[in-house]
Parts: structure tokens; sequence; C-alpha cells
């Protein structure tokens, strides 16, 4: 399993417990990407998780829950999600044009690159 998800929105997550030796803050930045690397696997008293890597880096286990709320929080997205997104930009920029709206086309022309953007990036990527 290999899945790629697009930070849209910038956050941090704490890896181990702050009284291990192990213990981190790993920061991403809208514009990276998280690797989900292997399937979610129980930990016991802990719940599940899986395997991720930031960017290129190396991987590292991550709550599978945090995973979840990453994404119902829209700070992380597919790149089914980013494409879907860059259709409806395209459709409202044509709609625009059709009825002489500069405001609505410039708003929708700006979302519209910014998407792109990551898809752009994970092409360059190899994602």
């Amino acid at each position: 399993m290999q899945e790629c998800l697009f930070v849209v929105k910038s956050f941090t997550y704490e890896k181990g417990s702050r009284q291990c030796s192990c213990h981190q803050t790993i920061r991403f930045e809208k514009g990276d990407r998280l690797h989900i690397v292997q399937n979610p696997y129980a930990v016991a008293n802990r719940g599940w998780y899986v395997l991720v890597r930031k960017n290129e880096g190396g991987a590292f286990p991550m709550s599978a829950q945090f995973v979840q709320d990453l994404y119902d929080r829209r700070a992380v997205s597919t790149k089914m999600d980013i494409q879907l997104a860059l259709n409806y930009h395209t459709y409202k920029i044509n709609q625009a044009l059709e009825c002489k709206d500069e405001e609505s086309f410039r708003t929708h022309a700006r979302l519209h690159a910014r998407l792109s953007g990551y898809l752009e990036d994970s092409l360059v990527k190899g994602v």
C-alpha cells in the first residue's frame, strides 16, 4: 500500500512519548507530502498506527486516527480530492468568462493555480 496525501494546511506531529528519548516534533508545511507506506497495524493499549514518510524522508509510525483527523479537517488531501477541486474551479472559470465576471474569474483562477501546483510537484517527484 502506497498512498500519498498532500499537505494543504501546515501541522505538527509529536512522535513518541514526551518522557521517551525518542520524542520528536515533526513539522509538516503546506506542499509537503505524507506517504502512507504500510497498512494500519494495532499497537496494544495505543490503538491503530500506520507507517508514514514525510516527503522522501525515513518512515515512522503515526496514529491512524491522527491521519483521519487531518483528512477530516482538510489539512491533507488525496490526489483525487485535488483533481475534483481543479475540475470545479475550471468550471467556475469558464462560467465567469461567459458571464464576464472578472472578480469570480480571478478568484477561481488563483485557486486553480494553487491546487495545480500540488499535482505539478508530484509529477516532478514521481508521486
